[in-house]
């Protein structure tokens, strides 16, 4: 998400979002509003304060007659148990239509390691300040010792009950007796992160709460959420495709991000599938994309026993193929190099 909002803050008549955490790589990227970092905040009404005001709006759109649009890049909101009900709700009570909606997605066994490495280092630095004292009350559950202990029935049945759909509907709908606050158990601190690392890389399962909870809202089998793969993030052009047929939803956004002038280009009629061929002098320009594209795969481990084996990898692979195999389907493309299940793996079961 890191790379495709610095992208998206770059385009014409793009308002970065205000984030109360001062952060370098968070700031002028996403709110965290709905992720509950706010100590659990979530009223709904009150996530207009994280975006530029009405009458800026207006007056970029009716003065200076450009372009003006905003976004939120919380990447924690695919994996929140309440986000999807908190935003659909936020947009119908303000009488709006949903936004436009992107979900990044990667590999998850690297995305599950990367969250693994870097929670464990942050709860390591943490610690090492003195701050192991603080907030005890949302650190009574510790995180799994080993990554694949996040994936033990135990932990499944504790945290899988989060995303059942009619339980987070009952949260969002009792908020306004509950000061506006969710559950300290569904916010994503620490803890939380590790313990839901098997749920977190079930990118279909968590598009289709959101796909399913938008037609819900507001009554419609439309598709709002594009897929956007990690693959395509490193090419401008695929880029810039996406993000074109993802802004035409909305009125105000045509022209935006205009169509790549390509000697051939090549689409399949699906809202995350585009491939193009490119120009051989275009090559140059794409291989310093994808060179500098942002992967934060996680410093390695202080404590070394905690770091994954290949046969952890194996079994988050295989863990996952269900749901790829799904996300595959609902791409019509084949992620043909994320990471497989071995053979070995395969008839082992």
């Amino acid at each position: 998400t890191t790379t495709l909002c610095q992208h998206i803050s770059e385009l014409p008549g793009c308002h970065t979002p205000f984030c109360l955490w001062k952060h370098p790589e968070l700031d002028h990227k996403e709110t965290f509003y709905f992720a509950g970092h706010y100590l659990g905040y979530v009223s709904p009404d009150k996530y207009r304060m994280c975006f530029p005001l009405k009458i800026t709006k207006w007056f970029y759109r009716e003065v200076l007659n450009r372009p003006f649009f905003t976004f939120d890049g919380s990447a924690q909101y695919l994996t929140s148990p309440t986000a999807p009900f908190l935003i659909s709700k936020a947009y119908a009570d303000a009488g709006l239509e949903p936004p436009v909606m992107i979900a990044c997605v990667r590999d998850p066994v690297s995305q599950a390691v990367s969250w693994w490495r870097y929670e464990n280092n942050a709860m390591a630095w943490g610690e090492s300040m003195g701050l192991d004292e603080w907030n005890t009350d949302l650190r009574l559950t510790r995180a799994p010792l080993r990554i694949l202990d996040a994936l033990s029935p135990t932990f499944r049945e504790k945290f899988g009950g989060m995303y059942e759909t009619k339980k987070a509907e009952k949260v969002v709908e009792a908020i306004s007796r509950t000061g506006y606050k969710i559950p300290d158990e569904m916010i994503s601190w620490p803890g939380g992160q590790l313990s839901g690392i098997g749920r977190n890389g079930m990118f279909f399962t968590n598009i289709t709460r959101y796909e399913n909870e938008f037609q819900s809202k507001f009554r419609t089998k439309k598709r709002y959420i594009t897929v956007l793969p990690l693959e395509d993030i490193s090419s401008k052009h695929s880029l810039q495709c996406s993000l074109h047929f993802a802004f035409l939803s909305k009125a105000n956004l045509v022209g935006v991000v205009p169509l790549p002038q390509l000697a051939t280009v090549k689409m399949q009629r699906s809202s995350t599938d585009v491939s193009i061929d490119v120009p051989d002098e275009e090559e140059e320009r794409i291989a310093i994309i994808k060179r500098n594209i942002h992967r934060n795969k996680g410093s390695a481990l202080g404590d070394a026993s905690k770091e994954p084996t290949e046969e952890d990898i194996d079994v988050l692979a295989e863990f996952f193929a269900c749901d790829v195999a799904e996300l595959e389907k609902m791409c019509k493309r084949s992620f043909s190099n994320w990471c497989r299940p071995s053979k070995l793996s395969s008839l082992s079961r």
